[in-house]
């Protein structure tokens, strides 16, 4: 599948384009300082609704318990950016 890049502060200028690269197919690459934030691409042919799934409630009703610290505040560590 062909792929175009264009620089995030480029797409309103350029959004009739984009739309026809797109729907011919192509995937465009928005990028910030040349690094990747998302993908446009066409969308998939919609699923009929005979074929999506039935919901079942309760399906694994008491399978998963949730620890008594849940709630609790997330330590500092977390949030560092260092963490990993």
């Amino acid at each position: 599948m062909p792929t175009v890049h264009m620089d995030i502060g480029d797409l309103a200028a350029r959004a009739d384009d984009i739309a026809g690269w797109v729907d011919e197919g192509h995937e465009v690459f928005v990028t910030r300082d040349g690094k990747e934030l998302f993908r446009l691409a066409r969308l998939g042919p919609p699923v009929p609704p005979e074929k999506v799934p039935a919901v079942v409630f309760n399906l694994h009703r008491g399978q998963i318990i949730i620890g008594p610290d849940f709630n609790d505040p997330l330590p500092a560590s977390f949030w560092s950016e260092d963490a990993g």
